[in-house]
C-alpha cells in the first residue's frame, strides 16, 4: 500500500511538472509579460516576464525532482 501511494504521489508530481512546463511555454508564446502594461515593451514588462518565466521553470524543476524521488522510493524493493 505504501509503495502504491508513493508511486501515485510521484506520478502526480510529474503531471504537475508537465503542467507547469506547458504553462511556461504558453506564457512565452503569449508575450511573457508584455500584457501587463499594454503600451509597448518597457524594461518593467521584460523584467516581470523574466521573473515569471524563471519562477515557473524553477517550480517545474522542483516538482520533477520531488516526483523522481517519490517514484524511486516506491520502486526500491530494499526499503521495506
Amino acid at each position: 500500500m505504501r509503495r502504491a501511494l508513493l508511486l501515485l504521489g510521484g506520478l502526480s508530481c510529474f503531471l504537475c511538472s508537465a503542467g507547469l512546463g506547458f504553462g511556461v511555454l504558453y506564457y512565452i508564446t503569449r508575450g511573457a509579460g508584455l500584457q501587463i502594461f499594454p503600451l509597448g515593451s518597457s524594461l518593467v514588462n521584460i523584467l516581470i516576464g523574466l521573473i515569471h518565466v524563471v519562477g515557473l521553470t524553477v517550480g517545474s524543476v522542483i516538482c520533477f525532482a520531488f516526483g523522481s524521488h517519490l517514484c524511486s522510493q516506491a520502486l526500491d524493493r530494499h526499503a521495506e
